[in-house]
């Protein structure tokens, strides 16, 4: 008689506190796809320390934020229903100090936390439809044409008032020379646009400086939220206005893909 070895099904294991999970879902999860038509984008990607997600137009990425996980560094992507799940929950368990666990075993998903677990099977993909290579999606550090490095406060401040001004759907125009100009208007009607003026430490690999970059102010506004609560925050221009942006902080990396401007 023959008997058949039973495959062994290694489990990777991903552990922090509660606070660690609402840190890193709130940098990575607003680049997640909500568009059930492209469900493989539908979640946050795991892959070793990197922790990813994209919809299409933007990807957030974190690299170390959680303490590296146990087990096979088998990638998997977490669905973004759970995502809203969990942090509906950690609203009333913030105070007590507990771990949460992510648990992927080639199949399904646990996610648990004190005496409540959430099992469901990972986001499912085929060959048509798989979470991208991300890593040819990020430019190389020799595709940046120009490079500046701004305090995170400036930022967040200037975001904040177009946004307030101009809503949700503003778009932005980058631009940089020795400071970094950003004009919002609406997309859509005629109002006047508005510059604000951030101080910048700028470094040009030629001697003009690059094209002006349009965005859409939320993906900008999102991307600098990512990069943390203080320090610094590094922004990358391509050759070309339609160069994807590069937006860097403290364990942060934004890819935004720009919009004609005219």
């Amino acid at each position: 008689m023959t008997r058949t070895a039973k495959k062994t099904v290694r489990t990777i294991s991903y552990q922090a506190p509660i606070a660690d999970w609402l840190e890193l879902f709130k940098r990575i999860a607003p680049a997640a796809s909500r568009d059930e038509t492209r469900s493989h984008l539908c979640g946050i990607h795991f892959n070793g320390f990197e922790i990813v997600a994209t919809d299409g137009h933007r990807l957030h990425l974190c690299d170390g934020l959680l303490q590296p996980p146990s087990g096979d560094a088998r990638p998997f992507t977490l669905p973004i229903w759970v995502v809203d799940a969990i942090q509906a929950l950690v609203k009333i368990r913030i105070g007590r100090g507990e771990i949460i666990s992510v648990e992927y075993d080639g199949d399904h998903i646990t996610v648990t936390m004190g005496d409540t677990s959430i099992i469901t099977r990972r986001v499912e993909a085929n060959e048509h439809f798989v979470f991208p290579p991300y890593e040819q999606i990020i430019p190389h550090r020799e595709d940046y044409f120009a490079s500046a490095t701004f305090q995170l406060k400036e930022l967040r401040l200037v975001t904040n008032k177009a946004r307030k001004e101009f809503g949700t759907d503003a778009k932005l125009a980058l631009g940089i020379s020795q400071t970094l100009a950003i004009t919002a208007q609406k997309t859509e009607e005629g109002q006047e646009p508005v510059c604000f003026l951030v101080s910048s430490s700028a470094k040009f690999t030629d001697e003009k400086p690059p094209p002006d970059v349009g965005l859409q102010l939320d993906y900008f506004k999102d991307a600098i939220r990512g990069c943390g609560k203080g320090g610094d925050v590094t922004i990358h221009f391509g050759r070309e206005d339609l160069t994807p942006l590069v937006v860097e902080g403290s364990q942060f990396k934004a890819v935004i893909m720009p919009m004609r401007l005219r």
